[in-house]
């Protein structure tokens, strides 16, 4: 189990080369993808199931075959539709892979426009269209080239962003009213996210939680949830959740004194809330865990 309730510090991809590509198989999970956020830019293709994904304050209703554009730094998750066997694949991108000089004009019209929110793109892309079938084709050839390696491929991925970029234009962008940079809400989930992952072993409450928003405890639970698809309480469990279960595969610390560290106050409200989220106990995760 992993830390997945955060703000992603992982590299996609390195220093040279920042892009990655990433493919999940799951069976039966209502989570797909917890809420998270990162710098770089993201494209999501379905292969299989109905996905229900949030960007931001906005859902798309996603089934097989289709793709989803993600900018930098916007909050973003997904839940299934349905009992079943789902599967995606993405490509996680930095900005460095399109930015030139500041004088450049693709640079000052387009992308830096686009990564401050100042332009509004279509976000998800079908096959209906030739420029749809496009973005599509480009996706799947990024993904190959990654996956193969080919001599000078790493010239061919950067054709192919900018080829993306170009389409995310002429499908229908729009320049957003204001300065357009900031989601106020979601600067302030960010926030308040943050501030879980970095006190999840003290007492956390709604209250507290509000208070950083400047909001009441009621406008901001429905505000979280409807960022992440989560209540708060939902959300730190499942934070604590993973710290438990990583304390629980590395060492052999005893149950009781994993829980408190992670923040539960009671052996048996942690034991209930692992069994109902992970399907097992503590104790057999951790048989499971060295058996494996």
């Amino acid at each position: 189990m992993q830390d997945r309730i955060l703000k992603e510090s992982r590299r996609h991809g390195d220093l040279f080369l920042p892009i990655s590509n990433y493919q999940m198989n799951l069976h039966n999970s209502k989570i797909l993808l917890d809420c998270h956020w990162h710098e770089e830019l993201e494209l999501f293709k379905v292969l299989k199931g109905a996905f229900r994904f949030q960007i931001a304050s906005q859902y798309f209703e996603v089934t097989e075959g289709e793709l989803l554009f993600i900018n930098s730094g916007e909050l973003h998750s997904a839940m299934a539709e349905h009992d079943g066997d789902f599967a995606y694949s993405a490509v996680v991108f930095s900005p460095d892979m399109l930015e030139g000089s500041a004088n450049d004009k693709i640079q000052m019209e387009y992308l830096s426009p686009l990564l401050k929110g100042q332009l509004a793109v279509q976000r998800l892309f079908q096959q209906k269209t030739q420029q749809e079938r496009n973005l599509q084709n480009y996706f799947d050839q990024i993904y190959s080239l990654l996956e193969e390696k080919p001599t000078a491929y790493e010239i061919a991925l950067k054709a192919y962003l900018f080829f993306i970029l170009g389409e995310l234009i002429r499908t229908g962008s729009t320049p957003v009213r204001g300065d357009g940079m900031k989601d106020t809400a979601a600067e302030s989930i960010k926030n308040v996210i943050e501030y879980m992952q970095g006190n999840y072993q003290t007492n956390i409450t709604i209250t507290m939680l509000a208070q950083r928003c400047s909001v009441s405890p009621g406008h901001f639970c429905r505000m979280f949830k409807r960022y992440t698809m989560k209540t708060p309480v939902e959300y730190i469990n499942c934070f604590r959740l993973s710290k438990a279960a990583q304390m629980l595969e590395t060492t052999d610390r005893k149950v009781l004194d994993i829980a408190l560290d992670c923040g539960f106050n009671s052996l048996s409200y942690f034991i209930n809330i692992f069994h109902e989220n992970v399907g097992c106990t503590p104790s057999d995760f951790r048989k499971k865990a060295n058996n494996s």
